[in-house]
């Protein structure tokens, strides 16, 4: 892949992104181990990887080199990897893991030069713990139709809410009951019909406890995947 074909705009990109999850989700099994070297800055990013392992229910384990820009510059300087403005953009887009997030845990956090943990790291792979559900796991339940209508009532709801307080251009939150979700776009009506779709899906797998862990998993989910629309 050539780097700075892919990262000149934003449409590139996502296409980036979008390959990416589909080599990863290709060979994705409880067999092998899959390791993606990518800048990997967008937390959104992370959390769809994060559901990949869990849907195959298969170990993940997050590598964060933390470098200072200033290395990252010197060593450009010599490969020449990327122009001087795109390095900069890159650099500060990063949203950096943190180990309290379930996507990026187990978490190994390396600064320039240190040796990696290769053992902890592997073991964790090959005998830790897998990623489980934040809803309730029980896939043999039957849905019926008040399920799912309660299922389309929630989400149709919250989605009305962004797009009635986003009618006059991007509003930093909006709230709904007691959780808020902190937006960082103006979603169109397409876009948000495409994330109820996605979230009903992982609904359907793993139905949320009640309507307040329904209402309580829609507004986490738009947070946490946002930065890829």
């Amino acid at each position: 892949l050539n780097k700075l074909d892919y990262y000149k705009d934003f449409n590139t990109e996502k296409n980036l992104r979008a390959k990416l999850k589909s080599e990863v989700e290709k060979h994705l099994d409880d067999k092998k181990i899959v390791i993606i070297d990518y800048l990997n800055y967008i937390k959104g990013f992370r959390y769809e990887l994060y559901c990949l392992v869990r849907n195959y229910k298969t170990r993940l384990c997050m590598v964060y080199l933390k470098i200072e820009y200033e290395i990252c510059f010197k060593y450009n300087e010599e490969k020449k990897y990327y122009p001087e403005d795109l390095l900069k953009d890159l650099y500060s887009r990063m949203e950096e893991p943190q180990a309290k997030n379930r996507w990026d845990s187990p978490l190994h956090q390396v600064y320039f030069e240190e040796e990696l943990p290769y053992e902890e790291i592997f073991t964790q792979l090959v005998d830790g713990k897998r990623p489980s559900y934040a809803v309730s796991t029980h896939t043999e339940k039957k849905f019926d139709s008040d399920f799912l209508q309660e299922l389309e009532a929630i989400c149709s709801n919250i989605n009305s809410n962004i797009i009635e307080q986003q009618a006059n251009g991007l509003v930093e939150s909006v709230k709904i009951d007691d959780y808020f979700i902190y937006l960082k776009k103006v979603f169109s009506g397409v876009e948000l019909k495409k994330l109820k779709q996605e979230f009903t899906k992982i609904c359907k797998m793993h139905p949320p406890k009640n309507k307040v862990s329904t209402m309580k998993s829609y507004v986490e989910y738009i947070n946490t995947v946002q930065e890829r629309y």
